[in-house]
Order: structure tokens, then C-alpha cells, then sequence
């Protein structure tokens, strides 16, 4: 069946991401009419690595993967010689940090073929038994996180190890204060990109009595998230973009409805 465009009425949609994150999509979203409600629920906190630590990591390696663009500038932003990439076959999970390893002249990132998630990374016939069988794997990550990654690795008979490169921090943002400089009672759709941003999210409507947002209409970047967020209460509609990237998100709206 084909998608059908929705009709031009602007909706009041609210982004969550880190305000680093945001700014394109905002920009996109605003072009078309729609007024934006910024409310970054976590920030990115780069994590202070030693450059000859993190060589030593890269040198074991046959194998890197790069699990956010967040991992990038606290990783290879504090190596010298990016030659040390060279005989490595790098991925990442996701087109956007694809781009960034590419600016940094770091060539040749598989990426999911289709979806941009763990699921997806894991289905690359490169990452196969096969081909990762006593290979030297280093994955490149924040702190804490999914587990399955790695998990599915291992089974598969690779060699691990970590570099965590940042973490997720709660902001103090008051989504009250959010909505009511906006004389907004509710949004008409929240945007989740992560797990950690669904969890803050419902620490907010806690803390601060928003309980109508439990009906708010979600779109979401993964099937996880939306089963998470059914789990934690949510009782609106919940839709999947394909991927998290500013791409997919902006078609899943433009044919919401």
C-alpha cells in the first residue's frame, strides 16, 4: 500500500536528543512548518583517554567497531597518526557516525545494510562466525549499555575488548517550565532516539505530574524502544522509524497520520 502524506496542519513535536544532536532535525522540522519543543533530556560527556592507551587498544585489534558518533572525538580526536587504521576494518553501527569517521579520513566503514542498529550490524556476513572466528575485536562505546553486542560476538568465537569513551548525563531541564514557555499543555509527538532517553523521560513525568504525556503519540528508532516504552506506561500511539538518522525521522513524520 502507499504511503499517503499527511495534510499540512503543523504539529507540535518535542525533541529529546542531546542539543548537539538536535540542531539539523530541528532546522528540517521548522522548514515544514511544525513547531519544534526542545527539551534535551541527556547530555554527552566525553570521557579523558590516554593516547598511548588507546593505541595499545587499536594495535591488538583486527577489528573496530564504533557504536556511536559520540565515540569519535574522544577517540580518534586524541590520535596523531590515523595511520595506525590502516590494515583495521572499522564499522560502525550507524550512517551518521559513518560520516564522521569518513571526515576523519578513516576509509572503508561498513555500516548495516539495513537497519542502523545492533540487530543490524549483527546480520553483516563480515561479522559472520566465519569471518570473526579468533578475531581481536575492540569495541568503541559509552559506558554502560546494551549488552548484545558484545554477547553475540563472543558466541561467535571473537576476542573482545572495550574503550568506554563517554557517558550519558541527566540534565536538569524541566519539561514543565519547557512546555509552558511554549503555552503548550502537551506536545503532539515525542521523539525518542535511546533507551537512556525514554528512562529520563519517564523520571520527568514522575517528578514532575505530566502524566498526560503517558498518551502523547511516540515515534521511536527501534521495535526495543517501543516495546520498552509500552512496558513503561506509554498508552498513545507509538510508531518506528527505520533508522535513528534525521532521514528516516523526518519521513516517519511526514507521513504520520
Amino acid at each position: 500500500m502507499d504511503k499517503k502524506v499527511r495534510n499540512n496542519i503543523a504539529m507540535k513535536i518535542m525533541i529529546t536528543r542531546p542539543k548537539e544532536q538536535m540542531l539539523g532535525l530541528v532546522h528540517s522540522l521548522e522548514a515544514t512548518g511544525n513547531l519544534t519543543i526542545l527539551a534535551p533530556l541527556i547530555r554527552i560527556e566525553h570521557l579523558k583517554l590516554v593516547p598511548n592507551d588507546l593505541k595499545q587498544f587499536i594495535d591488538w585489534s583486527n577489528i573496530i567497531i564504533f557504536t556511536s558518533q559520540n565515540t569519535i572525538l574522544p577517540t580518534i580526536g586524541r590520535i596523531k597518526d590515523l595511520e595506525i587504521f590502516d590494515e583495521k576494518k572499522i564499522f560502525a553501527i550507524g550512517t551518521k557516525t559513518r560520516e564522521r569517521l569518513l571526515a576523519k579520513k578513516i576509509g572503508q566503514v561498513s555500516i548495516p545494510k539495513s537497519t542502523n542498529s545492533t540487530e543490524g550490524l549483527l546480520t553483516l556476513n563480515e561479522l559472520s562466525q566465519f569471518h570473526i572466528g579468533n578475531k581481536n575485536i575492540l569495541i568503541v562505546k559509552g559506558q554502560g549499555g546494551r549488552k548484545k553486542l558484545g554477547h553475540n560476538l563472543l558466541e561467535r568465537g571473537a576476542n573482545l575488548k572495550y574503550i568506554d569513551s563517554y557517558q550519558r548525563k541527566e540534565t536538569n531541564i524541566s519539561i514543565s517550565r519547557v512546555l509552558q514557555a511554549e503555552h503548550i499543555k502537551t506536545p503532539d509527538l515525542i521523539i525518542i532516539t535511546s533507551g537512556s532517553i525514554l528512562l529520563s523521560l519517564v523520571k520527568k513525568i514522575k517528578s514532575e505530574n505530566l502524566n498526560d504525556l503517558f498518551s502523547t503519540p511516540l515515534l521511536v528508532v527501534s521495535q526495543r524502544l517501543a516495546k520498552l516504552a509500552r512496558r513503561l506506561g506509554f498508552n498513545g500511539a507509538i510508531r518506528t522509524s527505520e533508522n535513528a538518522n534525521d532521514e528516516s525521522i523526518l519521513d516517519s513524520i511526514k507521513y504520520w497520520g
